[in-house]
């Protein structure tokens, strides 16, 4: 009875997959059909439309492996390298943080270690004794002394102009606390400027607040309650979600990268605090600086005509603020990976630092990628 029952099931099994074989591709064809409602973090503007200026990217220092390598750019190594700083001389400046490290490339593109053992602690002494953890921003103050964020000891540092560090103000305490220098703490400093005055400014990342350190010493709350939200206002009244890199303007204005709100916002001289681009959703549009997305922005690089450079660290992206209030795509395709060539088909890891350059072009320092790239603006 088996045997005859058997055909039979092989024959209702070939009739199906005939039917199933020979019926349309529509499941398929759905599947390759584009999205009419294409996610927001899809490219909606060419970096490159026609008619308009052209921009090359290219590896300006980094294997892309890690390490410490020092020598000449295209064989030295980072890791993870953060902020970027130009002194008076065209000298570049990395904060390489994973290492624990200050690197320097000089004109000839030749990298050095400037500060750091490369160990992970915390020790003041000369520039080649001295341990850093996770230094992030970095910045020069009037009297040519670099004051560096150390993130990961809650503490700010200054390498003097004879090549000391020293601890400049924090305990190694992480909470925010204002008072003396030395009784002071900090809650992850990230970003740093300073005034013509010498008053340095921290991004207290963590505690959500701009801090500021007088020249006498003086550590003292100048911008955020602490409270990890969203508020205008002046001084204490705002809220920040991580404050990070900040830039300053030939006013003194301040500019911050509020990450986890997708903002940029002006902190201004006397403390008001204002929104100048993104509408705080998590994404990726161009357009009208107050309705634009941005998916956390990390380092700021001025243009002395005020327009306002973004190392776009999750969105992949390079993005611009003009002076009129329009956000466009400088560079980066936003996928995550590593591709030179024109800004359109460039491809970043995690952009974080940003500058500009003596000729008007951009350094951005591509975190995961380990490497210094160069964005081509103009000849």
């Amino acid at each position: 009875m088996f045997n005859r029952v058997k055909p039979i099931y092989l024959l209702v099994a070939l009739l199906f997959f005939l039917l199933t074989g020979c019926s349309d591709n529509s499941t398929q064809g759905d599947l390759n059909d584009p999205d009419p409602q294409p996610p927001v973090d899809q490219p909606n503007d060419d970096p490159n439309p026609p008619g308009g200026s052209s921009a090359t990217v290219i590896t300006f220092a980094g294997t892309g492996e890690r390490g410490t390598n020092d020598g000449p750019a295209a064989q030295a190594t980072f890791n993870w390298p953060k902020n970027l700083l130009f002194d008076d001389q065209w000298n570049l400046y990395i904060s390489d943080s994973s290492n624990d490290l200050i690197r320097k490339i000089n004109t000839d593109g030749e990298v050095t270690t400037f500060a750091g053992t490369g160990e992970r602690g915390h020790r003041d002494g000369p520039t080649a004794e001295a341990v850093f953890f996770h230094p992030n921003g970095i910045a020069f103050h009037p009297n040519g002394d670099m004051f560096v964020a150390d993130r990961f000891n809650s503490r700010i540092r200054r390498i003097s102009t004879d090549g000391e560090v020293t601890t400049y103000a924090g305990t190694g305490a992480r909470f925010s606390i204002d008072g003396t220098a030395a009784a002071a703490s900090f809650e992850l400093p990230d970003g740093l400027v300073i005034d013509s005055d010498g008053n340095v400014y921290v991004a207290d990342m963590d505690g959500n607040r701009i801090r500021k350190i007088s020249p006498d010493l003086q550590v003292t709350t100048f911008a955020g309650s602490g409270e990890f939200g969203f508020a205008e206002g002046n001084g204490t009244e705002v809220s920040f979600r991580w404050p990070t890199c900040m830039a300053m303007d030939s006013s003194e204005n301040i500019f911050i990268s509020d990450t986890r709100n997708h903002m940029i916002r002006k902190l201004t001289l006397n403390g008001d605090v204002t929104v100048i681009a993104g509408n705080g959703e998590r994404g990726y549009a161009d357009g009208a600086a107050l309705s634009a997305q941005f998916n956390d922005p990390a380092c700021l690089a001025i243009a002395d005509d005020g327009t306002i450079y973004v190392a776009e660290s999750q969105g992949n992206r390079i993005r611009k603020i003009s002076n009129t209030g329009v956000v466009t795509t400088v560079a980066g395709t936003g996928e995550q990976g590593f591709n030179d060539g024109p800004a359109d088909e460039a491809m970043f890891d995690a952009p974080y630092g940003i500058i500009i350059n003596e000729n008007g072009n951009l350094l951005v320092s591509d975190l995961l990628n380990n490497r210094i790239r160069k964005i081509i603006l103009s000849d």
